[in-house]
């Protein structure tokens, strides 16, 4: 049986630890750019999968002195190397934590790894938002926090003085995931803010428009927010009729259209309210019907709703479709929700209003924050 000294085990550490950025016994030296580190082959191998597959492999590298690494940041590079040695994780700042994530990616290093998004993610702020995402290397598990975050504080991201320093690909994956909680018209005005400190990617303008839904902001209020020096009336015009058709001929599918982003609205108590939980909760929802106008008409199968943690058995929702506000046609009849989640499935057809009606108030039958409607694949 063996024992092992808890004191012998931190002073080892401690020694290794001691090698780190150290000449003493040093037999290969990493050069980026100007700078070289001083490093040991036997610990880089034993601590990285990079280094091990690097000097087994009989290449060059194998044997040299001297192994240059391009397009590496020293910072980033340093905080690896000090988790090789020591176990110890260092990140200065939000950029490091960045660059070491990345650089995990290529050595392999899942525990740092895990260490950097945690960083990251636990560090996110309206401040360093865009840059996050003009290095967006973060895995899936990560994106529903950053997502989260972005959701809550949508209006300050897209008013913030660095949204218009997002990459081109950055600003494409916030426009295509993370803005449904925004007005159309607030995404427009910021991607206008985007486009004047981007002219070099002129090009690109018109692919990153047609990531923003147009049809349901009126031509007078497009023409306002976009100088035509920028981006003509007929373009705009252009952009808006081909997404009316895409969206009445049953082309996008299981996208959720009960959003701000798509023009969504509700109407309680005879006041528009803008569909998502930054705006619920400006009013009084204390109703048993409300009518949401999904701002254009689209075509649609199905509806989804999660139930409110107070719901009575006994209550029951009735949901009527429109595309007038004048005529309806019941879809749902009488109905009382399932456990958490509820879909309902209808013929499809083209609808821009929706009715429910509950026999108790909304607020204890539905999360109308969480309300989706959607043509279903």
């Amino acid at each position: 049986m063996s024992t092992t000294d808890r004191n012998d085990v931190e002073q080892l550490r401690k020694q290794i630890g001691g090698l780190y950025l150290s000449n003493e016994f040093s037999d290969v030296k990493i050069a980026i750019g100007d700078v070289e580190i001083p490093a040991h082959r036997n610990i880089l191998s034993q601590r990285c999968p990079y280094f091990k597959a690097m000097f087994a492999s009989g290449m060059l590298e194998s044997t040299s002195k001297r192994i240059e690494l391009r397009e590496t940041p020293i910072n980033g590079f340093k905080a690896v190397l000090k988790s090789i040695y020591t176990g110890v994780v260092e990140f200065s700042n939000i950029d490091t934590a960045l660059e070491t994530l990345r650089l995990c990616r290529v050595y392999e290093l899942t525990e740092l790894e895990k260490l950097a998004v945690h960083h990251v993610v636990l560090n996110c702020n309206i401040d360093n938002i865009c840059l996050i995402f003009n290095n967006i290397v973060l895995p899936e598990s990560a994106h529903f926090l950053i997502y989260a975050f972005v959701k809550q504080n949508m209006r300050d991201v897209l008013t913030h003085e660095t949204f218009p320093k997002l990459s081109k690909d950055a600003l494409n994956v916030m426009l295509t995931k993370y803005v449904d909680d925004a007005t159309n018209v607030e995404i427009l005005e910021a991607f206008v803010r985007w486009i004047k400190a981007h002219p070099d990617q002129s090009t690109h303008f018109l692919e990153l428009l047609k990531l923003i839904p147009l049809n349901s902001i009126g031509f007078g209020e497009l023409a306002s927010i976009v100088p035509s020096e920028l981006i003509s009336a007929n373009v705009l015009i252009e952009v808006a009729r081909e997404q009316q058709l895409t969206y009445k001929n049953g082309s996008v599918v299981d996208t959720n259209f009960a959003v701000p982003k798509y023009g969504a609205k509700t109407i309680i108590g005879g006041k528009n309210v803008f569909f998502s939980n930054r705006f619920f909760q400006q009013t009084d929802v204390n109703t048993k019907e409300v009518v949401i106008d999904l701002g254009q008409q689209l075509k649609i199968n199905m509806l989804w709703a999660e139930r409110a943690i107070g719901y009575s058995e006994a209550s029951r929702i009735d949901v009527s479709v429109s595309t007038d506000g004048v005529n309806w046609v019941i879809v749902v009849h009488q109905i009382s929700l399932n456990d958490g989640y509820n879909d309902y499935n209808f013929e499809e057809r083209v609808v821009r209003f929706i009715r429910i009606r509950g026999t108790v108030p909304l607020k204890e039958l539905l999360h109308l924050s969480s309300f989706e409607a959607l043509l279903s694949s």
